[in-house]
């Protein structure tokens, strides 16, 4: 195309020949020619961006008052969208005066191209449109660097939000499960205070009933006793039977009554709980049936050590020492049940197998076994050190009088005593006794607790106790067949 010609709005393509001029040859460009001559002239000839003096510029005011017409805004104050386009339209301009200000030390070379496109990259709203793209990318990209920037290394306050975030979300259920856990916990807590109080109320009702009826049934011994006129002495039998059955019961249903509130802490169902009871009901008889031994036991030793002829002291004192064993037995016997549980739970615990719990639960057995051997050894050698003494103390008594013989090795206790009245209240042992002549009454050789002689007493000021210090019952009465059963 010509110089000075111009562009083509129709958007035909020109004829060829009038396009493309002659290629002058190889040196011969013209005086205008900015072109390297050193390699080949394969290349068109196009329009120079830096004209000579004189000559037309690369952008024609044609093409910047197109430019200048699409970049102007309409008008409207600058918000939103047209806030940015005044700035892109003030980018632009500035670009373009950049542009046209070093226009004439560069040189730009600007290939047209084939004639069919000429018009297209010559046309303002092509230009305009690229340059808008151009910004908007720098913009975009600008944007996206630091987004990526402040994504990269946000600030402490940011960053502690950001990393609270997960853990808050986390934590959220866990609160909330933690919740419904507190309200569980408090809900069987309460269903277990109400069962508790429950219980406690039964237990308190039947308590009461119980002791309505141990007095219904102490009136009718009395009258029983009167109409068939029985003596003191079984009056009283009768009415301890009626008080130890009463005792009885009042136990059973007491250890019912733990085994209740223990399987409500536990969570038991109620068939295991009423496994339970049935245990203890079960054992609760079985030492029932232990203690019915124990005091016959206890009436065989009496009458022996009574046709053996031993002191009344030595009778009481062998009937108490075996009675002390026969508890440490009971004891043993019912702690049995409750320490092989505990070493049962202790297992199961620990994730052992069937033949560790048996193992673990004869072991527990056989130190049982042997801590009540240990004690009954111990209390064998003390029961034969103290008959060695009641048989010299009896053999020395047979010079004695009777009433001397009854209170020989007697636990007493001291009362009526003028001549040391800080003796009165105090209790001792019987050790000998002391004759006196010219047919005085003789004195009593009382070891009395705390001193270190004995001291000589009347059998007057003397008066005989328990072992516990307590004085004697009228009579000690035991049952052949023990309490009548549970029912």
């Amino acid at each position: 195309m010509a110089r000075g010609s111009k562009p083509n709005t129709t958007g035909t393509a020109a004829p060829p020949a009038a396009e493309k001029p002659a290629e002058p040859p190889n040196g011969a460009c013209g005086e205008g020619c900015t072109h390297d001559h050193a390699h080949s002239h394969e290349h068109s000839h196009a329009p120079s961006a830096a004209p000579a003096a004189g000559g037309e510029r690369w952008l024609t005011s044609q093409q910047y008052k197109g430019i200048g017409k699409y970049l102007k805004p309409w008008g409207k104050p600058p918000t939103g969208t047209t806030f940015w386009i005044q700035i892109i339209t003030t980018a632009a301009v500035i670009v373009i005066s950049i542009l046209k200000g070093v226009e004439s030390t560069v040189a730009i070379v600007v290939s047209t191209g084939p004639a069919a496109t000429v018009h297209a990259e010559q046309n303002p709203m092509v230009l305009a449109s690229g340059i808008c793209f151009g910004l908007f990318s720098l913009v975009l990209g600008a944007g996206y660097l630091l987004a990526r920037r402040s994504a990269a290394a946000p600030p402490e306050v940011e960053a502690e939000e950001v990393v609270a975030a997960p853990k808050a979300k986390d934590g959220a259920p866990k609160e909330a499960k933690a919740k419904r856990r507190e309200a569980r916990s408090e809900e069987a807590q309460e269903r277990q205070a109400i069962k508790s109080a429950r219980l406690e109320a039964q237990l308190a009702e039947e308590l009461k009933a119980r002791d309505t009826d141990l007095a219904h049934r102490r009136q009718e011994v009395w009258a029983q006793a009167e109409a068939e006129g029985l003596s003191a002495a079984d009056t009283q039998k009768r009415m301890w039977l009626v008080e130890q059955d009463h005792q009885e019961r009042v136990a059973l249903k007491e250890r019912i009554h733990r085994v209740h509130e223990a399987a409500a802490k536990e969570g038991l169902s109620q068939e295991e709980t009423h496994m339970r009871v049935n245990e203890t009901i079960h054992m609760h008889e079985e030492s029932r049936k232990m203690r019915q031994g124990q005091a016959k036991e206890l009436r065989d030793l009496e009458q022996e050590a009574v046709k053996d002829g031993c002191l009344p002291a030595e009778v009481r004192r062998r009937v108490h020492s075996r009675k002390q064993a026969h508890a440490v037995e009971l004891a043993a016997f019912e702690t049995h049940r409750e320490v092989i549980t505990t070493v049962v739970q202790q297992c199961k615990a620990q994730n052992l197998k069937d033949e560790a719990i048996k193992q673990a639960v004869t072991q527990a057995k056989a130190k049982l076994t042997e801590d009540v051997h240990m004690k009954h050894r111990a209390w064998m050698m003390q029961e034969k050190k103290a008959r060695a003494l009641a048989a010299a103390a009896l053999k020395e008594s047979a010079r004695y009088p009777p009433e001397v013989r009854n209170i020989m090795l007697s636990r007493v206790r001291i009362d009526g005593l003028k001549a040391r009245p800080e003796l009165n209240g105090r209790f001792g042992t019987v050790a000998t006794y002391k004759a006196a002549a010219d047919n005085k009454p003789g004195r009593l050789a009382v070891t009395v607790d705390g001193e270190s002689a004995p001291v000589l007493l009347k059998m007057e000021a003397l008066t005989v106790v328990g072992f516990d210090d307590q004085p004697l019952p009228l009579s000690e009465m035991t049952d052949e067949d023990g309490p009548p059963p549970l029912m």
